[in-house]
């Protein structure tokens, strides 16, 4: 079963021209999915356009619709339907996962409010529960972290608190965008590890956007790649990043800094 299918997937805007260029995959049900490309590409517009935020004076045509114990159909939904499905189902990390943050709360607050606003817990069970996941995703030394705001905290850790969040609301996806910009190798892989784990633990259906080309192949089971907006290839992650596949996935895997960030794209 897929959670996702998109067909036909295009938008345009008035002085920019097309942006998405009939963009059609199905993001499957199972594993963790990427969607990969250079910087420009359209990955992120995507991924709007897949929780119904579709930026102003933007046109968008063709259908995106979400399964989960029934379908819908995302650009056909009212803005109050498509609000409440965000605040349920999906859940958005964008890349400045800080900014998504409160700045006035502290980190217990950021998560205290979703429980007891919408899982409806005590605030003494709630205090619990947040303790519990602090920990789970390393989030330490916890009681330190729990009085720390946003503005305190490291990239990684942020990012840990969005995911707090999206746990702590039961969110059945969560979409992030570029979870490991700005950290280093051995950081970014150690959250990547800590997303798959969520992922099999938590059975959370996981969305990356990501150009990290290693990390995609070693984490993801399946993914979709995209260059001017264009849909180059998706299926199997293992098959499709491989080093002998597309001319475009071949460049992007010259262009790693190991081989000098000259990028080549081969003839068919």
């Amino acid at each position: 079963m897929n959670k996702f299918v998109l067909k036909d997937v295009s938008v345009f805007h008035k002085d920019a021209g097309i942006l998405l260029d009939h963009i059609s995959f199905s993001v499957p049900e199972e594993g963790i999915f990427s969607i990969l490309g250079e910087t420009g590409s359209g990955k992120t517009l995507l991924v709007k356009i897949m929780v119904g935020l579709r930026p102003y004076g933007m046109k968008t045509e063709g259908e995106v619709i979400y399964y989960e114990d029934k379908s819908y159909s995302i650009l056909k939904l009212s803005k109050k339907k498509i609000h409440l499905l965000r605040g349920s189902s999906l859940l958005w990390i964008p890349q400045n996962s800080g900014g998504a943050l409160n700045p006035l709360l502290s980190c217990e607050k950021q998560v205290l409010l979703p429980l007891e606003k919408k899982i409806g817990l005590s605030k003494k069970e709630a205090k619990e529960r947040i303790r519990v996941l602090f920990d789970y995703l390393g989030l330490c030394p916890t009681e330190k972290v729990l009085t720390m705001y946003p503005h305190e905290l490291s990239g990684g850790m942020k990012m840990r608190l969005m995911i707090a969040i999206g746990i702590a609301m039961e969110s059945k996806i969560l979409i992030l965008d570029e979870p490991t910009k700005g950290l280093d190798d051995e950081l970014g892989f150690q959250l990547m590890e800590l997303l798959h784990r969520v992922s099999k633990e938590k059975k959370m259906k996981l969305i990356i956007i990501t150009h990290d080309l290693p990390l995609a192949r070693k984490y993801t089971d399946a993914c979709a790649v995209l260059y001017k907006g264009k849909l180059i290839d998706t299926g199997d992650a293992k098959k499709v990043l491989s080093k002998d596949g597309h001319p475009y996935l071949r460049a992007l895997w010259n262009a790693l800094p190991v081989h000098g960030m000259e990028v080549s794209m081969d003839d068919d």
